[in-house]
């Protein structure tokens, strides 16, 4: 028919010009590419061709500001368009626009570009993000967010964490303590623990022992437990109990916190330079700990966003990678029975304090004034010789008076008359 005769016309004419201004491309005649692209882009009828034209030449130059206006007049024309789509929600990410984010999916999961299940996944991506922009101004508004982040992503730790978070602010601590504690049995994760255990300022270190042993009991047998227990424990100065938690995760696990933590025990029980160093040393052969990683970014928390290539929900709660072993001494890797082996004895007496350094410095240098200061006694007369009469001191010639030492500026006191003149001189100043 005419129709078709007429759209197979315009197809051909459409392709037609995409092959050109590739040609241009590969021959280095940028301009007159761009050029043809965007005449494509002009005509509805092969405007999106030419947005993908120009969107991946100026992502070929490095043009990010132009590359994202691109992808968003192709998305608002066409959302169904995969790489435009995906292009701008990434674009959205990076600025924090969570809202127009957000949207921009709705209408990628209606224009069935993404997937139902990936869909749900990144929209609790985002309002995890939005969440925590949102807790310092608005803890109602975080939670709400974190929350239904939940019901999407379950036991998702950043939005159990802001969650939690949130109801701490708002004085609900049992629901805040029971969402962190289902994150925790589905994953422990050291933030979720830290987050538990110091969830009331005002509670003490037993109080905070007892949260952390909590945490245990949901999940024995696990290196995180462990750790969160022998911290809370070293907090409260029960040092058997924070050394065995501690030796028993790097049994489990001899990474990098455990003999870290370790060393903090060996400090605050014992001071013994030389057992720190030994659990330090054993930390820097250590496997690295896990932390977010995303495109070989590392960060200490996780973010909605890689920040060297924009993609969304890259962060992984991993090892970095190149840190999964420490430098290995002695052609063997760490080991905790090694360790325990060859740590050295704790000294028998610890050093003075630098207070009472001093006070016995001052103590040593009193009785050497004082034993310097003690008369001779006087020597006993020879045998043959006459005792002569002790000699009178001779008198000690009066002192001046002593001059104040204070007195107006440039005051040069009161003059004394019988004082002899000053010589006078013939230097001058000027």
């Amino acid at each position: 028919t005419p129709a078709r005769v007429g759209l197979s016309g315009a197809r051909q004419e459409s392709t037609s010009s995409v092959r050109e201004a590739q040609a241009s491309v590969r021959v280095g005649r940028k301009d007159e590419a761009r050029a043809k692209f965007e005449a494509m882009a002009n005509d509805p009828e092969t405007r999106e061709l030419g947005l993908r034209g120009l969107y991946l030449e100026a992502k070929r130059l490095g043009a990010n500001e132009a590359a994202r206006q691109y992808a968003e007049k192709a998305a608002d024309s066409a959302p169904y368009l995969p790489w435009a789509a995906q292009a701008t929600l990434e674009y959205r990410s990076q600025a924090g626009r969570w809202d127009d984010a957000i949207l921009l999916l709705e209408q990628q999961k209606a224009a069935r570009v993404v997937e139902k299940q990936d869909a749900e996944r990144l929209r609790g991506v985002l309002l995890t993000a939005r969440a925590g922009d949102k807790l310092e101004g608005d803890p109602a508004g975080a939670r709400d967010d974190a929350m239904h982040a939940l019901k999407l992503i379950a036991d998702f730790e950043p939005a159990a964490i802001i969650a939690a978070k949130a109801l701490f602010r708002d004085d609900k601590l049992r629901k805040a303590a029971s969402i962190l504690e289902q994150a925790w049995k589905a994953g422990p994760h050291p933030e979720i623990g830290r987050t538990y255990v110091l969830a009331r300022s005002g509670d003490s270190a037993v109080d905070r022992l007892k949260r952390a042993e909590r945490l245990e009991a949901l999940r024995p047998n696990n290196v995180e437990s462990l750790l969160v227990v022998a911290q809370a424990a070293l907090d409260a100065q029960d040092f058997a109990k924070a050394r065995a938690k501690a030796e028993a995760a790097a049994r489990m696990q001899p990474r990098e916190a455990a003999f870290l933590l370790l060393a903090d025990i060996e400090e605050a029980e014992t001071g013994d330079q030389g057992r720190i160093r030994h659990w330090l040393a054993q930390a820097l052969k250590a496997p690295r700990d896990p932390a977010w990683v995303a495109d070989g970014f590392v960060s200490d928390k996780w973010l909605p966003v890689s920040p060297l290539t924009g993609r969304l929900d890259a962060f992984e709660w991993k090892a970095p990678f190149g840190q999964l072993e420490g430098p290995i001494e002695d052609g063997s890797a760490v080991s905790i029975d090694t360790a325990l082996k060859t740590l050295p004895p704790v000294r028998e007496t610890r050093p003075e304090s630098p207070a009472n350094d001093h006070r016995i410095i001052e103590l040593e240098r009193a009785a050497t004034i004082a034993e310097a200061a003690r008369p001779a006694p006087a020597a006993a007369p020879k045998p043959g010789l006459p005792a002569t009469a002790s000699k009178q001191p001779e008198p000690i010639a009066a002192q001046p008076e002593p001059k104040p030492f204070y007195g107006m500026p440039d005051d040069p006191g009161v003059r004394n008359m019988k004082a002899e003149p000053e010589p006078k001189t013939r230097l001058r100043l000027f």
